[in-house]
């Protein structure tokens, strides 16, 4: 009788999970799944992949920066956010810091403080040119970026934030001193910026995209 009323149990707790997953699983059956345009159209949260592009100078190449936001809750009030630019700068020889890949690989999180409101922190390293032999590259610097972030009405993630630049070895002529002494990675407690100002920036959506004929590209095999 136990065992009976132990699967009786059993079966009730699973029967309505099963019950709870047909629910959507039927109504896909008779409306049909989401199209990719669909899913496009519907792309109303931050999470997702982006692209910026940022022009310094007029004689300049445009600067790409990649994100990607992850959700870290099921509520969607905390999200992981890497980013990376496949062309960064070559050096800021002007400061003393040559064969520097400025922006390197950056991370960091930003949670929602309010309706389409988000507060973001990220953390970015960049280090010389690789030298030769088994070493690792010199970090040269680190930077803080901070602010707040807002999906505007075309769909594009607008970020309001500071740039908050410190140097990891000493610059101009030793005149101003490594800012991450102990190397952990992070600017030491207590340390002012070496560079510090406004870093506005929006970021595209990469969206679903449909295949093209590949008979109508300049070149196909």
């Amino acid at each position: 009788m136990k065992r009976i009323s132990t699967f009786l149990a059993v079966a009730r707790k699973y029967g309505l999970l099963f019950s709870i997953l047909a629910v959507p699983l039927l109504i896909a059956a008779e409306n049909g799944f989401l199209t990719w345009e669909d899913y496009n159209a519907q792309a109303d949260s931050i999470a997702g992949c982006w692209v910026a592009s940022q022009q310094n100078e007029p004689e300049d190449n445009p600067w790409i920066w990649t994100e990607t936001v992850t959700p870290l809750d099921s509520a969607g009030t905390r999200y992981a956010y890497e980013a990376w630019s496949p062309n960064p700068e070559a050096n800021w020889s002007g400061i003393g810091l040559t064969g520097v890949r400025v922006h390197g690989h950056a991370l960091g999180e930003l949670v929602q403080t309010g309706d389409n409101e988000y507060y973001f922190t990220i953390l970015c390293h960049a280090a010389k040119a690789i030298p030769e032999g088994d070493l690792h590259a010199e970090l040269q610097w680190l930077w803080w970026w901070v602010g707040t972030a807002h999906l505007s009405d075309e769909g594009t993630l607008v970020k309001d934030g500071q740039w908050q630049l410190y140097n990891s070895v000493d610059v101009l002529e030793g005149s101003i001193a490594d800012k991450d002494a102990d190397d952990d990675g992070f600017p030491d407690e207590g340390v002012v910026p070496l560079l510090c100002g406004p870093w506005p920036m929006e970021s595209k959506r990469v969206l679903l995209q449909p295949q093209a004929v590949k008979e109508d590209a300049d070149f196909y095999y």
